[in-house]
């Protein structure tokens, strides 16, 4: 048994903004706290530099606010507290496209309306996607399902004893959920390329 399967909601994009956007607000009631979006901010410290990583490890994650589809981004956290905005955009079957009729891209024009708004924030642009694809623009940072699952399954386990039933039981189908309908199809896709490519030799052991 899947809620996801069950609902026919395992690879629609929408619902899982709308879960991630869930889980990473320290502020709703899932009984998370602030320990998955610590989890998500300290994986991609590495990708930030020293000064940034610091200031947002350290800073009060309980000051920020968490807003779906501001200006059509898929996921927004901003902190005035810490003055501080992460923008995530989420694709799960679909890739990256230009703006309206523009030629601008899509992460560009996010960009651009998040620099104009909150130009003097820290800003990280997050770009989240099945197999880590690359952004068009390099202000954007690649995290893959497979780096959520990885935050989402050490914080269960720290948090597990203090979890609802129900929620215990949205995390479990929710990371099998991506394990086999979201990384699992990306392996499956370059186990097909691979086999495309080196097709599969006969031996006579006779």
């Amino acid at each position: 048994f899947n809620i996801f399967d069950v609902l026919k909601i395992s690879r629609t994009e929408i619902r899982h903004s709308n879960l991630l956007s869930w889980l990473i607000d320290p502020n709703e009631n899932h009984g998370l706290g602030d320990s998955f979006l610590y989890g998500i901010i300290a994986l991609l410290s590495k990708e930030l530099d020293q000064k940034t990583a610091l200031h947002l490890l350290s800073s009060d994650l309980y000051s920020y606010n968490v807003f779906r589809e501001w200006n059509h981004i898929d996921i927004l956290l901003i902190s005035h507290q810490n003055r501080v905005v992460l923008a995530i955009e989420n694709k799960v079957g679909a890739h990256e496209h230009n703006s309206g009729n523009s030629e601008e891209s899509q992460l560009i024009t996010y960009k651009n309306k998040i620099t104009s708004h909150y130009y003097d924030y820290t800003k990280i642009y997050i770009y989240l996607t099945p197999d880590g694809e690359e952004p068009s623009d390099n202000d954007w940072i690649t995290l893959n399902y497979s780096d959520v699952v990885n935050v989402l399954e050490k914080v269960y386990t720290f948090k597990a004893n203090q979890l609802g039933s129900d929620v215990s039981l949205l995390i479990k189908n929710y990371v099998d959920n991506i394990k086999k309908n979201i990384t699992m199809d990306i392996l499956c896709l370059s186990c097909v390329w691979h086999f495309q490519l080196f097709p599969l030799f006969t031996f006579d052991y006779s």
